[in-house]
């Protein structure tokens, strides 16, 4: 299943970011209390719901990007969470703390047999320090899509302070039927607090703007 995957991708991240671990101690935070507070404040980011349409104009290129909310199998919580907290103290993953949250959207007409769906999502991992990450993939079709990544890192008690009101990340990496390439410069979506992913440019050069109807 899709939760299942993201949950085995964030593990992963938290391995890779293994460098950042701060010491262990016998009182492990945050608390899972307190990752739910991390989600809490992250959805405001993602004021979605099942019946939302994701509908982007690029006006300069007279282009119009329409998609709706997708789930995998029988999900219907929309966009989905997942919290994972490592306590084994024999575990190598010992004291890690994850909370992610996520959504995904696929252009109409579309199937996720055609192409893999967009996706907006956002991980918060600790271990003596917190690392943010913020991530975005944007399909277009069966091979044309890119994506970017956002990611700061502080101490788990200035988690929520250090979350400013618009993120903007930098998108990367272009990939089409035959290559993948590095993206335009100046290439970036951007996400605000209560309304999500309002605009975004993959030429670095004109904007995507969303427009709800």
């Amino acid at each position: 299943m899709k939760a299942k995957l993201f949950i085995s991708n964030l593990i992963v991240i938290a391995a890779i970011c293994s460098s950042c671990r701060g010491p262990r101690s016998n009182e492990i935070e945050p608390t899972e209390k307190d990752l739910n507070n991390y989600i809490t404040v992250l959805s405001h980011y993602y004021p979605y719901t099942l019946n939302d349409e994701f509908v982007f104009e690029n006006e300069s290129l007279g282009k119009r990007w329409e998609n709706k909310p997708f789930v995998y199998g029988m999900d219907s919580i929309f966009p989905q969470t997942e919290i994972w907290l490592c306590d084994d103290p024999y575990a190598s993953c010992y004291g890690d703390r994850v909370a992610g949250i996520y959504s995904n959207f696929m252009e109409n007409g579309l199937s996720r047999f055609e192409s893999s769906p967009s996706e907006i999502s956002t991980y918060i991992r600790c271990n003596g320090d917190a690392y943010i990450g913020w991530h975005i993939k944007l399909s277009f079709g069966i091979y044309d899509n890119c994506s970017g990544h956002y990611s700061i890192s502080c101490m788990p008690k200035e988690v929520l302070s250090i979350l400013t009101d618009t993120i903007l990340i930098p998108i990367q990496i272009q990939d089409t039927e035959n290559e993948r390439i590095a993206a335009p410069e100046n290439a970036y979506a951007r996400i605000v607090i209560g309304q999500g992913l309002t605009d975004f440019s993959t030429d670095g050069k004109t904007v995507w703007k969303r427009v709800k109807e």
